[in-house]
């Protein structure tokens, strides 16, 4: 996952990188590198680890997307490679990084159920043609 990250990250980009802060510093990407490196290591062929891993991966590209559209000409290999090889990282920031993206992935989670739950009690009172055609 990490190299996947390197090669996608590779071809994201800004119109002015120079006024966006330094991606080591930005919290969204730390989630991204972070939960990477997770994901690189739940490898098993276990089934709660293979279910544990996919429902992981919708997090990394929330994180992904919110990066690259904030960075969209930036080449992130340095920027991940600069994170990740900081003396310390795995000991000092690493599990503080997916505890906080952990927090933040929950969050949204409950806020997504919860508009799923307006979203069906929307639709139950508006539902589409019987014809099946669709409005408008």
């Amino acid at each position: 996952m990490l190299g996947f990250l390197l090669a996608a990250a590779a071809t994201a980009g800004s119109a002015n990188p120079a006024a966006l802060p330094d991606p080591g510093d930005d919290p969204d990407f730390r989630c991204m590198v972070a939960i990477s490196i997770a994901l690189d290591q739940m490898t098993s062929d276990d089934n709660t680890v293979k279910d544990e891993r996919a429902s992981v991966i919708p997090v990394f590209t929330y994180y992904y997307g919110r990066v690259s559209a904030r960075y969209r000409k930036v080449d992130f290999s340095k920027d991940v490679a600069a994170l990740v090889d900081a003396p310390g990282y795995g000991e000092t920031r690493l599990r503080p990084d997916l505890a906080r993206c952990g927090q933040e992935a929950a969050q949204l989670g409950h806020a997504l159920d919860q508009l799923g739950e307006v979203l069906q009690n929307q639709a139950s009172r508006n539902p589409a043609p019987a014809d099946g055609n669709k409005p408008g």
